[in-house]
């Protein structure tokens, strides 16, 4: 069925879709007021990428920094917008009256959860940046480690949740 066939309804946040758009939000916020408050004590020159060492290997002008909250603010926006036409959204199964509901709050749902999880990946990525503009041999520091996979582990964790949750309503059903 193409999407303009589908039912067009309005999803009603969960409490839990509530808290997470709110999480969100506080997520953006304190990655712009980080960045706004660290870019004063950083250097001329800050690192901009890393070997699969964590060892800087580029350097770029300390203004670079705004450009993680800037793409991060970017993706927030036309995720949050992308969300609202969940009727367009691509489905393993038909989306018919009776499963639209059902099937468009999982989709948002997940979605809210990418855009989460991508503003805390930026965040530990903003956070890496600043403490290695100022000690680049932090990346031998445990701390630096966990900063860079972090994310890496809790976007895998989220993904094999939902693997796990999509095979077992598949046997139950």
């Amino acid at each position: 069925m193409e999407y303009k066939e589908r039912p067009v309804i309005e999803i009603q946040l969960s409490n839990s879709d509530k808290k997470i758009e709110r999480t969100c939000i506080a997520l953006l916020i304190i990655l712009w007021a980080g960045v706004t408050y660290g870019y004063s004590t950083l250097p001329d020159k800050i690192p901009t990428h890393y070997n699969i060492k964590n060892i800087p290997d580029a350097f770029d002008s300390k203004v670079y920094i705004f450009a993680i909250p800037g793409i991060a603010t970017l993706l927030y926006i036309l995720l949050s917008v992308v969300n609202r036409y969940p009727h367009k959204f691509n489905y393993l199964k038909p989306v018919t009256e009776e499963n639209a509901s059902r099937m468009y709050h999982s989709a948002t749902s997940m979605l809210r959860m990418v855009k989460m999880l991508i503003l805390i990946g930026f965040i530990t990525d903003i956070t890496n940046d600043i403490i290695m503009a100022h000690d680049v041999t932090f990346h031998t520091n445990p701390i630096s480690i966990i900063l860079q996979w972090l994310p890496v582990v809790l976007i895998a964790a989220y993904v094999f949740q939902q693997v796990w949750k999509f095979q077992k309503s598949k046997t139950l059903s």
